[in-house]
């Protein structure tokens, strides 16, 4: 009975977590972005080389570099919900390239995560 009773508690745990990340506004979406940089270097930027000439990134839609496992302003939740200061906002390629002018970066291809 007492083993029920403990399993029955973490299940209500369980659900009561989910339920409560599933209304929040969860930050897990983000892009590989595969990219060349005329000036510089991929790691100059936080890319790493793919290929000789090729780099690839992953990135927050302000246009970040991914830190962690989610996009948001502070610490997220184990689901990536609820996170600190919501998540971050932009046009992802477009700040990306915005954030670096001077190493001329050029977007070959992204795809989301």
């Amino acid at each position: 009975m007492k083993n029920t009773s403990t399993i029955l508690l973490a299940a209500t745990l369980c659900v009561l977590v989910f339920v409560g990340s599933a209304r929040a506004d969860c930050c897990r979406r983000t892009k590989n972005v595969s990219f060349t940089v005329e000036s510089g270097r991929c790691k100059d930027v936080g890319g790493v080389n793919s290929s000789i000439s090729t780099c690839t990134i992953t990135i927050c839609a302000d246009g970040t570099r991914l830190i962690g496992s989610y996009c948001g302003h502070y610490s997220c939740n184990l689901f990536g919900c609820n996170c600190g200061g919501g998540c971050l906002k932009g046009k992802w390629e477009k700040n990306f390239i915005e954030r670096h002018p001077k190493y001329k970066i050029r977007i070959l291809s992204s795809k989301w995560n």
